[in-house]
């Protein structure tokens, strides 16, 4: 662990993680959970170095590792689909919209 004022770096010395897991799991919500229980102070929240080393990280299998960051890249990939189409449909409503009013609704008449 390296850390400075505001930033920590973790180097893993063990073939039993993905790194990639690792990003994965302090990004969900009970990694979150577990990171804020230990951090301290109210503006600029801060871990202490023990305690980070301290901090019990579930860890399955590389296998299962290696599933769990498959699935969940695959769910980025979704969710930048979704917002993609989302975006698209607004355009296509606003662009159908404005041809029914008869043009730009910003002109005046």
């Amino acid at each position: 662990i390296t850390i400075t004022n505001q930033i920590a770096a973790l180097r893993i010395k063990s073939e039993k993680v993905n790194v990639k897991y690792l990003f994965w799991f302090f990004n969900s919500k009970a990694g979150r959970g577990k990171l804020e229980q230990i951090s301290k102070g109210s503006t600029i929240s801060q871990i202490n170095r023990k305690d980070l080393e301290n901090l019990k990280v579930p860890l399955p299998s590389l296998a299962e590792q290696k599933k769990i960051i498959e699935a969940h890249s695959l769910w980025l990939e979704q969710k930048d689909t979704l917002i993609e189409l989302l975006d698209n449909g607004e355009k296509l409503i606003e662009k159908y919209c404005y041809s029914v009013v008869g043009g730009n609704l910003n002109e005046k008449k």
